[in-house]
């Protein structure tokens, strides 16, 4: 990914969060492919970080805090799981990027809407920011869970008011 498209996320995001951040801060979750062919996607993750949250404390939203899920990373990283910043599971901008640097390449099968839903069952968020989804996937939808449809994802994240955005190729 170029600049360009790190400048077109920020914006996206900026224009959601400008009217949709409550409180003025975010809880923002990053779910990312780690199949095969995302290595340039996850070395992106890394270092756009930085701009996103500048971006963010420039238009007024700050004490933003991160995490980072993984899915479809193969055997030891099939579900989705929580990739630790500085040991826990939100953090600030420069322990995302390293944090970043433990995604994986390894699998093929990958599920994004079983990673938004485990997400949603397994952070805490803050009842005073707002929640920002931003799924980073290069695939379609690999169906681990035939119990999730897009109308029940759909409502479960508009229920817990969180504001999905997505990074797709």
């Amino acid at each position: 990914m170029n600049r360009l498209t790190t400048f077109l996320v920020v914006v996206a995001l900026l224009a959601g969060a400008s009217t949709a951040m409550a409180g003025g801060t975010a809880d923002i979750v990053f779910i990312v492919d780690e199949s095969g062919s995302m290595g340039g996607e996850h070395a992106w993750l890394g270092s756009m970080i930085s701009a996103l949250d500048s971006a963010l404390i420039g238009e007024g939203i700050t004490n933003n805090q991160y995490a980072l899920v993984g899915f479809g990373g193969g055997s030891s990283h099939f579900d989705p799981n929580k990739h630790l910043l500085g040991g826990n599971d939100w953090g600030d901008a420069t322990e995302f990027a390293t944090a970043a640097g433990t995604l994986v390449t390894t699998g093929g099968f990958e599920d994004g809407w079983n990673a938004m839903d485990w997400a949603l069952n397994n952070y805490t968020y803050r009842s005073d920011a707002a929640t920002q989804y931003i799924l980073v996937t290069d695939e379609d939808r690999d169906n681990a869970n035939n119990l999730l449809t897009y109308a029940n994802v759909l409502a479960s994240l508009n229920n817990a008011n969180i504001t999905l955005n997505a990074v797709v190729n």
